[in-house]
């Protein structure tokens, strides 16, 4: 599979140092907008842009603008594209533009020769520099080529990979880490063997054959360059930092790295509750899926893998992966076909939505949706408008509600009646009757240790008069919700006095229960407490 680029007899040997590049012998006249190619310069411009040119190729290299070097650059790339047999010479000539001028062109350069590499499809070249390229462990899309290039060439995932795709991928590298960085790599690798001991095939191996479904991309290269048609590699590849799978396991073992190496040699004992940049609840639930149910039409395609189109509409809709078609759960249709038939796109299907197929449904806190209610609106958001929906249908019913104006005065009166009905299925008490997030973080902690007793409000007899938000002795850990008040003096709970006094209960609390080997993990208002979430943050509990 992998190709050498052509051989000529002949090398030119151009200036490889910037001490070669000399002042020009005229005024450089500036190019104030981009350019894409010589046409786009006035006179002046292209005259300089001759000169310059011309000195270059007579290896007498001079200062110029960035806007002339990138405009020989792009001539060079368009006929090297068009003329494989001048793809040697084009990388030679583009080395030394690159040493001459490194301040200016190093970086985009080396991608583009790269590039060229993979174009000409010699992907052992490709290989090599994405290795030797110190930028590529800092970028996730440039390790993400590098992970494909290795499927291509039959090699595999190593430490360094996982550690520093990890890293890309949002976990933050300690600074014990980064000092013992090469104990840290020997850790991935050991990571890596076990899991191909447990799974019977090496990392990529398993992604290649277990996810065979995933879409593949035939990515664009040459970047940046808008002077000819797109190209494209020669191959296709897995975008595996948009596969929950790949996220999961690169994340959670480098997190682990971090806590290991951080208990051996830092001498902080501080424990850091450290989360993922990246939304993993996201990639979960828009990746593709085995379609449940058996769909026979003309279409010669069986749908056996569908992808979640947009999480954030009400009536979703689920695309074939392989035909594009487009399908709508079964469990919407009613509601679907009496008030909103416009949003209605091809063919009903049982069981595809993620609540069908058991999965769990409610958004993350900090979706977004929190600035349109509470924390629990921002969870159950598309559960309470298909709520809102039926009340509108009921109003619809009635003797003297006829007009759209007076129905959506009706559901808006009665927009906690909405909130409340959804709440009600979960055993949480209407909007202002409670703590609402205190008993939303207890039943959520329910469901993630069903086999354990979860007490609300417990008083432990070596906590005295205080109680504990939520407690599970079992597994030796509380948890206290802390709302605004714990922070700011609020008159309703005691101004300025108020405060002080909560703080110094607050420090009570905390060293009874470090006293009596409790781990205290403390919750704040507008945190998310789902129980995806919950999984992901407790996970050493579990």
């Amino acid at each position: 599979m992998n190709k050498s680029l052509p051989n000529k007899n002949e090398s030119i040997d151009w200036p490889v140092s910037s001490d070669f590049v000399k002042k020009p012998n005229r005024l450089i006249p500036k190019i104030e907008k981009y350019c894409r190619s010589i046409s786009d310069m006035d006179f002046e411009q292209k005259y300089f842009y001759q000169y310059w040119k011309e000195e270059w190729k007579r290896k007498n290299p001079v200062q110029a603008d960035l806007s002339y070097i990138y405009t020989y650059i792009y001539e060079l790339l368009k006929n090297a594209i068009q003329d494989k047999n001048s793809l040697l010479d084009c990388i030679s000539e583009l080395n030394a533009l690159k040493d001459c001028y490194p301040e200016k062109i190093s970086q985009s350069v080396y991608k583009w020769i790269t590039d060229l590499f993979d174009y000409s499809e010699n992907y052992l070249e490709v290989y090599q520099r994405l290795i030797d390229n110190e930028n590529t462990w800092f970028n996730v899309l440039e390790i993400n080529r590098l992970l494909n290039i290795k499927l291509v060439l039959g090699k595999q995932i190593d430490g360094k990979d996982l550690l520093y795709f990890g890293k890309a991928l949002g976990v933050y590298l300690h600074n014990t880490t980064i000092k013992n960085i090469d104990e840290a790599i020997k850790m991935a690798n050991k990571y890596l063997i076990q899991f191909e001991r447990e799974k019977g095939l090496p990392f990529l191996k398993y992604i290649e054959e277990k996810y065979s479904y995933e879409k593949r991309h035939q990515e664009p290269i040459f970047g940046g360059i808008l002077i000819f048609h797109p190209c494209y590699i020669p191959y296709t590849t897995f975008r595996l930092y948009s596969m929950s799978f790949v996220v999961e396991f690169m994340t959670e073992r480098v997190m682990e790295i971090n806590r290991t190496l951080r208990a051996k040699y830092s001498k902080s004992k501080k424990v850091i509750n450290e989360i993922p940049l990246i939304d993993l609840w996201r990639l979960k639930v828009h990746e593709p899926f085995k379609n449940p149910t058996v769909i026979k039409d003309n279409s010669g395609c069986n749908h056996e893998y569908l992808q979640l189109q947009n999480h954030w509409v009400p009536f979703r809709k689920y695309e074939c992966i392989k035909c594009q078609k487009i399908f709508m759960c079964s469990c919407d249709r009613e509601l679907a076909e009496r008030d909103r038939p416009y949003q209605i796109k091809e063919i009903w299907v049982d069981d595809i939505c993620p609540n069908c197929r058991g999965l769990d449904d409610t958004s993350t806190v900090n979706s977004g949706k929190r600035m349109y209610g509470s924390a629990f609106y921002a969870q159950h958001w598309r559960e309470i408008y298909m709520e809102r929906l039926k009340i509108e249908i009921e109003f619809k019913h009635r003797k003297n509600v006829n007009s759209k104006d007076n129905i959506y005065k009706l559901t808006n009166r009665l927009s906690y009646e909405t909130e409340n009905r959804v709440r009600a299925r979960y055993g949480i008490s209407p909007i202002g009757e409670a703590w609402v997030p205190e008993t939303i973080l207890f039943k959520n902690l329910k469901k993630v240790f069903p086999d354990y007793e979860v007490i609300k409000h417990a008083r432990p007899g070596w906590l005295g008069k205080q109680h504990l938000d939520v407690y599970i002795s079992q597994k030796r850990i509380a948890f206290e919700f802390q709302g605004i008040q714990h922070s700011k003096p609020i008159v309703f709970f005691g101004g300025e006095e108020g405060l002080e006094k909560r703080k110094k209960l607050d420090i009570k609390k905390e060293k009874l229960c470090r006293e009596n080997n409790i781990k205290l993990i403390y919750v704040y208002d507008g945190d998310d407490y789902s129980i995806y979430s919950l999984k992901k943050k407790l996970g050493k509990y579990l």
